[in-house]
């Protein structure tokens, strides 16, 4: 099924899955959650890879609508609109696939 839909989009096509924001940051409780969430970064790398020439990213945005100081080292707490534009950024640009961006949450303090 896969397969067939990566053919109808094989020119210049482009898929950007968004796992969430726990994948790169463990906390207690929400072991299994931060796993699933980190496949689906795999899963953008190995897509890439099996389905080119269609282009595979991943958005891993961290803590949307969170106060930085509690979960970023950015002053800009992230907000649903620059998640799209970073989506929108990643399917316009031909030349990036396998990649997986993310809001720089695993940069802070993990307390």
């Amino acid at each position: 099924m896969v397969r067939a839909a990566a053919g109808r989009l094989r020119d210049g096509g482009s898929v950007t899955l968004l796992p969430g924001s726990s994948s790169r940051r463990p906390s207690d409780g929400r072991g299994v959650w931060g796993t699933l969430h980190g496949a689906i970064e795999a899963l953008a790398r190995n897509a890439a890879y099996e389905l080119g020439p269609l282009r595979v990213n991943a958005v891993s945005p961290g803590g949307i609508g969170v106060h930085p100081a509690n979960r970023q080292l950015i002053a800009h707490p992230g907000q649903p609109d620059d998640v799209a534009a970073m989506v929108i950024a990643l399917m316009a640009n031909p030349a990036v696939t396998a990649t997986v961006v993310d809001g720089g949450e695993f940069l802070g303090d993990p307390g």
